[in-house]
């Protein structure tokens, strides 16, 4: 990660707490920056953090419809914690055909 873009979160964490640093993380995900992609995964993942489950649960369609790999973690992946009370998450599993 460039050195101004790890000053860029630092300073967004100092300034506004967790909230900021994931905020700082969801802006550098969506830049799009040349040679830098982001899974959908990851985003989705952001944004169980900030608690914008809808985004959240729109990211992990875009991830299943891209057949992003990392997908198959979110069944563990305590990044998304967030959204396993949701009755969407046990549907995205069972999609994937992910369950026991």
């Amino acid at each position: 990660m460039p050195a101004a873009v790890g000053d860029a979160i630092d300073l967004s964490y100092r300034a506004a707490g967790p909230r900021g640093y994931w905020q700082a993380q969801l802006e550098i995900a969506q830049r799009h920056t040349v040679g830098l992609r982001h899974s959908n995964t990851w985003i989705a993942s952001i944004y169980s953090a900030l608690g914008e489950r809808d985004n959240a649960f729109a990211a992990l369609d875009r991830a299943y419809a891209a057949f992003e790999t990392d997908l198959i973690f979110c069944r563990a992946d305590p990044a998304l914690d967030g959204l396993r009370d949701d009755a969407r998450m046990a549907a995205c599993i069972r999609r994937m055909g992910l369950t026991p």
